[in-house]
Formats: structure tokens, sequence, C-alpha cells
């Protein structure tokens, strides 16, 4: 019987084998005189607007109110105008230049891919409090020489953000236990008092270790908060992913987000297949904290597939990305004042830009 006791995971970033996109920040963002060239979009919001509609969303006890504007689409590289993304941000803005860079490590045969920026930022000066960035990219680079543009580069950003949600997501997931959640590739259940987490190395982790949670639960007796006997469990392994347990070895772990951890302990099995699962326990006693922390946490990613008009696009949690033709144009919104919804915020200001 191997061993992997003593083994604890905490839900930290950590390297992956696949593409990583890294949101860094190479370069500094710069704050300029409003109407710089730089950043013009070619007329004031009135000029710009051809048609707009006005809607009002309320949290809590802030009303924001929003005025959709659509408009000829600006040119890569081109900022709209004050004006046009107050009426979609629901409050006057100020703009100045953005400017800065990226990376995606290991973003092409291994190499890492630098990527440059430049657009403009909006700060909210009336009404609510928050902030959205408007930019394009312009080139990329490898060892310096120049690397991938247009489509091609939107098609690595796109599968380096599906990497980062598969390796750090946080997303909730329907019909098993009271309630669960996709934390990276465990599947993390609390069925009662008791916290099971389930994971399968497949090629699709989340059904694997759903269909593996699934038959745990279904055993009778359920795997308890402090065991989960791996003699008695290997045949229930086998049936649910079928394929035969070759090897059983114990295993534990950990996750720790805004000092609410969930520990588990529990057995790992060896497939004739050459997968590989593992079947643990805990109690759920922090639950309901853990969830609001990861929900909360700057490590917790997404991936959101999505077209905006004809163009193909995607939304990480943080920012939208849009595949232009020409430059990829990244959208992103801060500032907890904007909304709940930033994800439709940030499509919003990018049909705003791309007149979709």
């Amino acid at each position: 019987m191997r061993s992997t006791s003593g083994h604890r995971h905490l839900d930290h970033p950590h390297p992956t084998a696949g593409r990583r996109w890294h949101r860094v920040i190479a370069g500094l963002v710069a704050s300029v005189a409003l109407g710089l060239a730089a950043c013009s979009s070619g007329g004031d919001g009135d000029d710009a607007a051809d048609r707009s509609s006005t809607t009002g969303t309320t949290t809590g006890a802030t009303t924001t109110t929003r005025t959709r504007t659509t408009r000829v689409p600006t040119e890569p590289g081109e900022c709209p105008s004050e004006d046009a993304v107050a009426g979609v941000v629901g409050g006057a803005v100020d703009r100045s230049t953005s400017f800065g860079g990226g990376t995606v490590s290991g973003g092409l045969d291994g190499q890492a891919v630098s990527t440059s920026r430049t657009g403009c930022s909006y700060d909210v000066v009336e009404g609510p409090d928050g902030s959205a960035t408007i930019v394009w990219v312009t080139e990329s680079t490898i060892d310096g020489k120049p690397g991938p543009t247009g489509s091609a580069l939107f098609d690595l950003l796109a599968e380096a953000s599906a990497d980062d949600s598969m390796d750090s997501g946080f997303e909730a997931v329907e019909g098993i236990g009271d309630q669960a959640y996709r934390s990276g590739r465990k599947l993390m259940v609390r069925s009662g008092s008791t916290l099971v987490v389930a994971e399968v190395e497949d090629a699709d982790d989340l059904t694997a270790a759903t269909t593996l949670a699934e038959a745990a639960l279904a055993a009778d007796p359920p795997p308890a908060v402090d065991a989960v006997p791996c003699d008695r469990f290997s045949p229930v392994v086998a049936d649910a992913l079928d394929a035969e347990v070759t090897d059983t070895g114990s295993t534990m772990g950990a996750s720790l987000a805004d000092d609410a951890p969930l520990n588990w302990q529990g057995c790992s099995f060896d497939l004739a297949d050459g997968r590989s699962a593992s079947l643990a326990t805990g109690s759920a006693e922090n639950w309901d904290k853990w969830v609001l922390a990861k929900l909360d946490s700057p490590f917790s990613t997404t991936h959101t597939d999505l077209t905006v008009g004809e163009h193909a696009a995607f939304d990480d949690g943080q920012q939208l990305v849009v595949d232009t033709g020409d430059q990829p144009l990244i959208i992103e919104t801060s500032g907890d004042d904007l909304g709940p919804d930033q994800a439709t915020l940030r499509l919003d200001l990018a049909r705003l830009v791309l007149g979709a």
C-alpha cells in the first residue's frame, strides 16, 4: 500500500505543466491630460452616440443608473470618449492613458510570451466608486523576437486562461450533495456535516470526479467524517470509473481560504487504465465561511467563452478579452460599487468599443 499521508495542499497559485497566463503589468501605468491624441476617440460622447437606452440596477441601498450607448466602432488603439463610458458605468469618469504588458509563461512551445498593451483607464469620479480599463494588445515577443499577433495571439491567451481556470477555478456544481463546488481539479461536496473530496486524473476531471462522489455518497454506509476504508471503497471506485483498482494508498489535504480551513483524509487509488483517483472526507464545519472566502479570493479564476457581436471572446472573472482580428481587446473593471455583475458591464463596454 502506498502512503501519501502528511501531504497537505494550500490554495495558493502553483505552476502547471500547461500554459499559464499571468496578468502582470510590466510597464508603468501613466496618466496624462485629457484629450491626449494617443487616447482620443475622435469626438465627444454626443457625436459618438447614435442611440441609447437607460436601465436601473439596484444593489442593496445603492442604485446605479447606466445608459448603454451604441456607437461607430473604434479603431485598435483608440479609446471611447468620457461621455460614452460614463453612460455605461453610470457616473462621470476621468480618462487617462494606460500602457503596460503581460506574460504568458510557457505560452508557445514552452517559451514565455510577453505582450504590450496600450489604451485608456477610466476612473469614476461621480456616482459609483470604481474604474475601467480598455486596452489593445499591440504586439507580443518571444525572447525579444516578434511573437504571435491577431487571432493567433487571442487563441494563445484563451487557452492559457482556460488552463488557469482548470487549475485554480472555483464554480458551483449542481445536483450533488447539499452543496458542491469545483475547486481546481477537485470536487468539494458538503453532505450534512461531512465534507467529501473527490479527484480523478482524467480528460474530463469534473465529470469523472462527480461520478466518483455520487457513487461514494450512494454507498451503504456512505463515507464518514473521519473514515474512508480503502478496501471497502475500492470496489465502489472501480465500478464508478469502470476500471480495476490496482493499488491503494492514504492521502490527506487541506484548503485554507481567509482563515477558514477545510481538512480531509482518505484513500488514493491507482487504476488499471493508468488513471489515478482519490476519495477523502473531513468535517464541513467551516464550509460556509470557506465558500464565501473562495468566491472572494483573487486566486480563484474562471473562464467563460463568449461572443461580442461576431467576435470570439472570453471572460476570466476579472477581464474580458475579445478577438478583433487585429489586436486583441482587453477590458477590465474593478470596484464593488459598479455592481455584482461586472461581467455584464465588461460586455457592455466591449459593445460600446466595437459597436456590436
